[in-house]
């Protein structure tokens, strides 16, 4: 379904942009590939099925380098920490920290993030 969406939409896109959070990049889907019986606490599936642990923002990632697409990767934090990007855009594209630490409090940073997206 996701290659599916992915043709309809990367058509018209030409930036892709990711927001990179403390776990981005060991995001996995982890769903039965058949039902919705998968148990989150034995990682397995209830009527015995296979499990799919895809990342699915990993396939998008690919994509957006083979479409090669202007890469925008906004970190939700003050400074940028390229060990939680998804290894295949870890060195392309625009690595910016979507805040920064002023005088004991954390701040959006608008104008960078502005900047990496015009």
């Amino acid at each position: 379904m996701i290659t599916g969406v992915w043709k309809y939409r990367g058509k018209s896109t030409k930036t892709f942009v990711l927001i990179v959070g403390s776990n981005t990049k060991t995001a996995r889907s982890g769903r039965c590939q058949y039902c919705a019986s998968y148990n989150s606490w034995t990682g397995s599936c209830a009527r015995g099925h296979s499990i799919d642990n895809k990342s699915y923002i990993e396939y998008e990632c690919n994509r957006a380098v083979e479409d090669k697409l202007k890469i925008v990767v906004l970190y939700n934090a003050a400074s940028v920490d390229k060990s939680k990007c998804p290894d295949v855009i870890r060195n392309v594209g625009e690595h910016v920290a979507m805040c920064t630490y002023e005088n004991g409090s954390y701040y959006w940073n608008y104008q960078a993030v502005k900047k990496a997206l015009s």
